[in-house]
């Protein structure tokens, strides 16, 4: 499953690409090595007033019912479950988001350990995964969070690992404006 992705999308290019209605003040951090518990940005509709914003959100979805920040964090969502796991189930229904990048990692394993692949598009153009996001308020820290939903691997990727993220291309990202409401 998707464990390390990269996020090279300048400030200024998330408005064309994601048509967000809403950037923040502050510049977006370029990463090669986004890790699982880091801050990403995410794309989703505001829920006060409707509108596409960009946000950043910790990679490890902790749902509102959690009293506690899990062990291991729930970076990833299988897209044959994601409606029916309690976990992801409420934000798959209610709380779908766009995370963009570039590229995203996946191990394969071999006789000498593991050994990392970078996959992106041959264009070099980003692109967004299909997402869920999550709102939780523990030991009164506020934590917006997000999990990558993955599905099985292309044939490319199947070549090193059975699953990968659900992609979505800038085109497919500009039709969805309201269709992860």
């Amino acid at each position: 499953m998707c464990g390390r992705v990269d996020n090279l999308i300048a400030r200024d290019a998330y408005r064309g690409l994601v048509k967000a209605d809403r950037l923040p003040k502050w510049n977006f951090p370029l990463r090669y090595n986004v890790a699982p518990t880091d801050q990403i940005p995410i794309v989703r509709i505001d829920p006060r007033d409707g509108e596409r914003e960009v946000v950043m959100a910790r990679w490890g979805l902790i749902p509102f019912w959690m009293k506690e920040k899990p062990k291991v964090p729930h970076i990833n969502a299988r897209a044959e479950t994601v409606d029916k796991v309690p976990l992801f189930r409420e934000a798959f229904a209610k709380r779908r988001c766009l995370i963009p990048a570039t590229g995203f990692y996946e191990w394969q394993k071999r006789e000498d350990g593991k050994q990392p692949y970078r996959f992106r598009r041959k264009d070099l153009e980003p692109f967004a995964f299909a997402g869920v996001w999550e709102f939780a308020r523990l030991e009164g820290e506020d934590i917006l969070s997000t999990a990558i939903i993955v599905g099985e691997a292309n044939p490319l990727v199947g070549a090193v690992h059975d699953r990968m993220p659900v992609m979505l291309m800038s085109e497919a990202v500009a039709r969805s404006r309201n269709k992860h409401r």
